[in-house]
């Protein structure tokens, strides 16, 4: 619904043109900014597969194995060291 349209729809129902130009104008903000309508689809497809929650390969298996207290600095640090180490094999 196009914003001249809105403001005559309101008008019709009893409004005033300046209430209903304000009305249309609050509707029309809240669509350019997306209220409520999430993420689109193609955001959702991009952001699967892409979340560090769903690096547990090895190293990430290895490390865990290794150390009592895991998410610290230390198994961040040989976690990442492993996985520098595995591309030069």
């Amino acid at each position: 619904m196009s914003f001249g349209s809105l403001v005559s729809k309101l008008v019709k129902q009893g409004k005033s043109k300046e209430a209903a130009t304000k009305i249309a104008g609050a509707v029309a903000n809240a669509k350019m900014k997306g209220a409520g309508s999430g993420p689109t689809a193609k955001q959702k497809a991009r952001s699967k597969g892409n979340s560090p929650l769903d690096l547990k390969d090895a190293c990430y298996k290895k490390v865990k194995a290794q150390y009592k207290v895991f998410p610290s600095a230390y198994a961040s640090g040989a976690i990442a060291k492993c996985r520098k180490n595995k591309g030069k094999k």
